[in-house]
């Protein structure tokens, strides 16, 4: 964090950091903005990211490809958490084949690698007098810019709103992107966080509120990315 707000001008200015904590300046109250100013944040990060590599893997961020989602939910299906629903993994389980041909799609494009959030939503911008900044990268990785960007893709045809060339024209490498392909990948952008909520889970010690609350979270985009799974031809 420290480094990328050195590097950065959309993340706040770290003033101290610690074995598990960091201090930021107060980028003060959240304002009014809009999905489409959010997203160009984000990828002004990822554009960033994806030219200092070499320095994010030197200083040793966590690296997720697309390849991690099977290795990770592989193992919970083999050796399945007490706090994880037995139900949703035997499902995940009956969509294997869609599940990797996902990855194969989605990585077939090409999409560099570069630094991802792991939790971006418009709730975790704080739009500025001249700039947006970008809090909370607790979940921060390397991997496919699509684990960010998908859900957001996601949520723009939620709303109604079918032209995403926005995205094309702030990302060249997605200009290609199948519209199939871009639900396949918000399936493995939704199965991509609840490994993080898996994982956070089996950190906490078991029946406390916290782990209550990171295997809810986890049930849910096991839920979203099933669904997701699900409506892929």
């Amino acid at each position: 964090m420290k480094f990328l707000s050195e590097s950065s001008q959309t993340v706040p200015e770290v003033l101290g950091v610690g074995d598990n904590w960091w201090l930021s300046v107060d980028c003060g109250p959240t304002r009014s903005h809009t999905l489409l100013s959010s997203v160009c944040t984000l990828v002004e990060v990822q554009q960033w990211g994806a030219q200092h590599l070499s320095d994010l893997h030197s200083i040793r961020v966590p690296y997720r490809p697309l390849s991690n989602i099977l290795e990770s939910l592989g193992r919970e299906i083999r050796q399945p958490s007490e706090s994880i629903s037995l139900y949703l993994m035997e499902s995940v389980e009956c969509q294997w084949d869609r599940l990797e041909d996902a990855v194969q799609r989605v990585d077939a494009y090409g999409i560099p690698p570069t630094l991802i959030h792991g939790d971006f939503h418009p709730g975790n911008v704080i739009a500025g007098d001249d700039r947006n900044v970008i809090i909370d990268w607790t979940d921060a990785c390397i991997s496919n810019p699509l684990m960010d960007l998908a859900p957001q893709v996601a949520e723009y045809w939620a709303l109604g709103l079918k032209d995403v060339d926005w995205l094309v024209k702030v990302w060249d490498p997605l200009s290609e992107m199948r519209r199939d392909d871009m639900h396949g990948a918000f399936a493995l952008a939704a199965l991509h966080r609840a490994i993080t909520y898996i994982e956070l889970s089996k950190a906490v010690a078991a029946s406390t509120p916290a782990q209550t609350a990171w295997s809810r979270l986890a049930g849910k985009w096991l839920s979203f990315g099933l669904d997701a799974l699900l409506s892929l031809p």
